[in-house]
């Protein structure tokens, strides 16, 4: 992705696998053991760091290296796995190291640990979050009109920014899901079907992780049939693209691990 002279590379969940980051920022130019980005290079990692994979620790230590140095130039959003360190309900009993979790919260102390991010991008305005924004909470939020908006609503609202969905057992499935939760194709994609159905246009375009609408190893959909008649799968890439509501959707899955 690139917006002017600068290039933008968004990276998807990670689950513990820091060789594969390694490799991953590598490619990019970037020296994971400095901390170092190359000149003209933004990073905008979308969350679910820790857990599942058998280097937490090391990849926490990778992204505080770019934290420590750029600032300004490594954006690392909150995922669902990171927010049980950080204060939310515990729901997954992977063991952290106690320095990892320290360094989790040392980093949502400090802002650092961002709920959400906006890009102004060459392709028009885009919302980036660990799972996505659905319309009946874009609606929640007082419809903000530009991804920008969008982020400071989220900040100021962060109950409703962390509220779970379908994929965690105990949830008030009455609300709408927050941005760490939304499952793609039943939560995320088909709640922007709806409104488009509705003539609702929705304001900017998304990138997000955290789930998939596609089975990547059986090679179907797993969202509703009216989604799926919608959604354009990038194999080499691991994107699932879906335009929807006027915008693209775009989800990124690494499937680091697999």
């Amino acid at each position: 992705m690139t917006t002017g002279a600068r290039r933008i590379a968004v990276i998807g969940d990670i689950g513990g696998h820091a060789d594969q980051l390694d490799d991953a920022l590598v490619e990019l130019g970037a020296d994971p053991r400095a901390g170092t980005l190359p000149d003209g290079l933004t990073v905008v990692q979308v969350g679910d760091l820790v857990h599942r994979g058998p280097h937490s620790h090391l990849v926490v230590q990778t992204v505080d290296r770019f934290l420590s140095r750029r600032l300004d130039r490594w954006v690392q959003l909150c995922g669902n796995h990171e927010s049980c360190h950080v204060g939310e309900a515990v729901f997954v009993h992977d063991p952290l190291e106690d320095a990892s979790a320290l360094t989790l919260e040392r980093w949502d102390e400090a802002e650092l640990l961002r709920i959400a991010t906006a890009l102004d991008t060459s392709s028009g305005p885009v919302l980036v979050t660990h799972a996505g924004l659905t319309w009946e909470t874009w609606t929640e939020l007082g419809e903000p009109s530009t991804p920008h908006k969008a982020v400071q609503a989220l900040q100021l609202h962060p109950a409703v920014a962390r509220r779970p969905g379908r994929m965690l057992a105990d949830a008030d499935l009455r609300l709408p899901p927050g941005v760490l939760w939304a499952e793609a194709g039943h939560e995320l994609y088909s709640s922007w079907l709806r409104a488009e159905q509705a003539g609702v246009r929705a304001p900017f375009g998304q990138i997000h992780g955290h789930s998939s609408a596609w089975n990547w190893a059986r090679r179907w959909s797993t969202a509703p049939p009216q989604v799926t008649e919608r959604l354009s799968v990038d194999v080499p890439r691991r994107h699932v693209m879906v335009e929807l509501a006027g915008q693209r959707l775009v989800g990124i899955d690494p499937c680091f691990g697999r």
